[in-house]
């Protein structure tokens, strides 16, 4: 089971609302408020477009653009959420050693700034939408 962002923002908010999401998303969907498909294919565009931001924000600052550490990203080929969420979404374990490895290589060469950079600790894997190197 792949624990997503927002299925942990859910699950703070309410257990059961995130039980929801992994087990009946079209319950789900209603109790959110996303049953229309307009209104869902908004809120994807609309977190898009925050990212799009930030990274845009970010590479401004650090005058640098980001290293894309996951490019082989399986799930970025699936376009629509709610497949992406009811995929089987467990990352190849080929895929997360790779970006662990791309990321553990940026960060011995200090590289400013850094996208979907992952790493393990204790058998979970997280990945960071973006890092910012802080020479300090």
């Amino acid at each position: 089971m792949l624990i997503t962002k927002s299925l942990f923002v859910d699950y703070s908010q309410s257990p059961k609302l995130a039980w929801w999401k992994y087990n009946d998303r079209d319950t789900y969907n209603k109790i959110q408020g996303l049953d229309d498909p307009e209104t869902a294919e908004q809120m994807l565009e609309l977190g898009q477009q925050v990212e799009d931001i930030a990274l845009e924000y970010l590479e401004r600052k650090s005058g640098t653009v980001a290293t894309d550490l996951f490019e082989s990203d399986y799930l970025r080929n699936i376009v629509d959420e709610d497949q992406r969420e009811n995929a089987d979404t467990s990352i190849p374990q080929a895929t997360m050693e790779e970006n662990i490895s791309q990321t553990k290589k940026a960060l011995e060469n200090n590289t400013e700034l850094l996208y979907q950079a992952g790493f393990q600790y204790n058998g979970l894997f997280v990945r960071s939408d973006f890092m910012v190197l802080n020479r300090d």
